[in-house]
């Protein structure tokens, strides 16, 4: 292969690499899934030597069948182990070794190709619209290169390959992807057992089949994910800051007489002078909230596919905390742990309500100072969903 061919492709890599890595370092891929793929594919060979387009285009499509390991090593870039096995067909004006008949001035060429490569994959679908593991359709772009081994009539022969292409997956669920694959293949000329023709040989080869995602749906340990999602939805919350009553103004009120003007100097009267009494504590009476009278549960909302709290819903929480939750601290409350059965497998469902019930259980706990042992996980996944709408199973609902 000509070598100035191979510097210039290799030079296009590292252009093309530089990017893709600059961009992976500035964002943390904290909820990553995918590290491990198996796909397995099917569709058409077309190939393309010095003189097939002479004869007719439909006879040079040939089956291939693709075998692949891909390894994501995070949401932007990959490495994939791809296996090719299927034939080639071709055109040619004299005979050739593989040439099996002749139809009118032409010759019809057909043998067999198998073909090995390691190719770089770019997901630019996660590198310019950032990462998002719920997202239907990934578009990825890819080099490598590899060998190619063929045989047929005549002898068998085996070339260095170099291919470029395009991937498609459309999401069906946590575990399972379609895929469509779109790639150009180059070679030399001789893979054909041509020995008259010049130059390169290429192939264009487009499949269909199905992605099969294994392991571990995450890179970082889900221990560390919990207490990410904690300090976000515990120390970054917007602090309420409830103001005490002051005890000391509302028993001067109560001691003075009607039409008496208080002074500067009784007006700065310090607040120990007025030793407050067990009548004076028990004189205002804290009516009891409607929900502890009813046993409304709290329900505690979440967005499709997260665990942590967005601003809106942590205020709501604390809200619930002054109205309803502040009372029940001698109560056994238990977390039910829900997710929406229409999105998402049982699998990656039972997961997400665990990382709720977890993110609730430490904001009781390390934020409204409840006891721990008075907390009950109960993590259902997509099980038991108690509402109609899909949206309002994607929560955490405390009852005790």
């Amino acid at each position: 292969m000509n070598s100035s061919i191979i510097k210039n492709v290799l030079t296009l890599l590292c252009l093309l690499l530089l990017p893709a890595v600059t961009f992976a370092q500035k964002h943390d891929p904290t909820q990553f899934q995918n590290t491990w793929n198996i796909g397995i594919a099917g569709g058409t060979n077309l190939y393309i030597g010095n003189e097939d387009s002479k004869g007719d285009f439909a006879k040079r499509l040939a089956p291939v069948m693709d075998i692949s390991l891909t390894r994501w090593s995070n949401p932007y870039v990959g490495l994939r182990l791809l296996g090719s096995w299927g034939q080639a067909n071709g055109w040619a004006t004299h005979q050739t070794e593989n040439s099996i008949r002749k139809e009118g001035d032409l010759y019809f060429e057909k043998f067999n190709l198998a073909t090995g490569q390691l190719d770089f994959l770019i997901n630019m679908s996660n590198l310019f619209c950032r990462y998002n593991p719920q997202r239907v359709w990934n578009f990825s772009a890819f080099f490598g290169g590899g060998g190619i081994y063929s045989w047929g009539v005549g002898e068998s022969s085996s070339e260095m390959l170099l291919n470029v292409g395009i991937l498609n997956t459309f999401r069906i669920n946590s575990r399972i992807d379609v895929m469509f694959e779109g790639r150009y293949a180059h070679t030399r000329t001789s893979i054909d057992r041509d020995f008259e023709g010049k130059g390169s040989d290429y192939m264009a080869t487009v499949t269909a089949g199905l992605v099969f995602k294994l392991g571990k749906q995450s890179t970082e340990p889900r221990e560390k994910r919990i207490k990410r999602s904690i300090y976000d939805a515990v120390y970054n919350a917007p602090q309420t800051v409830v103001k005490e009553p002051e005890i000391a103004p509302v028993i001067q009120v109560q001691e003075q007489t009607p039409g008496q003007i208080q002074t500067p100097t009784q007006a700065q009267t310090p607040a120990q002078e007025v030793t407050p009494t067990a009548p004076v504590q028990t004189a205002v009476e804290t009516p009891q909230p409607p929900s502890l009278i009813s046993g409304e549960p709290v329900i505690v909302h979440f967005y499709s596919g997260k665990y942590l709290l967005d601003a809106a819903a942590r205020t709501q929480l604390d809200e619930d905390e002054r109205n309803t939750l502040q009372y029940l601290h001698d109560k056994t409350l238990t977390l039910y742990g829900c997710a929406d059965r229409e999105i998402g497998g049982a699998d990656r469902n039972q997961r997400l309500s665990e990382l709720r019930v977890d993110v609730v259980f430490d904001i009781l706990v390390d934020k409204y100072g409840f006891d721990p042992k008075k907390l009950i996980k109960k993590p259902q996944g997509d099980k038991g969903n108690r509402f109609e709408r899909a949206e309002q199973n994607r929560c955490v609902i405390i009852e005790w």
